[in-house]
């Protein structure tokens, strides 16, 4: 049996609540656009377009952990147009032929975990015996 880390990542909970309501929402002022003027044409023109932004922003966090051979993986930080800040966190780190990371969100502005995105102890027991 081979040894390896397995990212077991977030749950179903909080993967819903980082994936926001999946619309891009109209922000305040424009974005000047370079577009074609038609099809095949050669000719362009700036257009002042609506700026549009996605409901929740992901970038990389500052923050990562280590496998068990040394491979470091990145944690993610989750920006919500409402201001609010979620950031991955290992929540639980089990054993099955290697280590298995069960990770979670933090809230920032209540220092915290947020709640619904933490796993239960019968969640992380019956993924580790699948």
């Amino acid at each position: 049996m081979s040894r390896r880390d397995t990212v077991v990542g977030l749950n179903r909970r909080a993967e819903d609540i980082v994936k926001g309501c999946g619309f891009p929402h109209w922000e305040r002022g424009s974005d000047k656009r370079i577009v074609a003027a038609g099809e095949g044409c050669g000719i362009t023109i700036e257009l002042s377009m609506p700026k549009l932004l996605p409901c929740v922003k992901v970038e990389e966090s500052e923050n990562t952990y280590l496998g068990m051979s040394g491979q470091t993986y990145p944690l993610k930080k989750y920006h919500f147009r409402n201001g609010a800040v979620l950031e991955e966190f290992i929540q639980k780190t089990t054993w099955s032929s290697g280590p298995q990371f069960f990770l979670a969100l933090w809230n920032f502005f209540l220092d915290k975990p947020a709640e619904n995105s933490l796993w239960t102890l019968e969640e992380i027991e019956s993924y580790s015996h699948e």
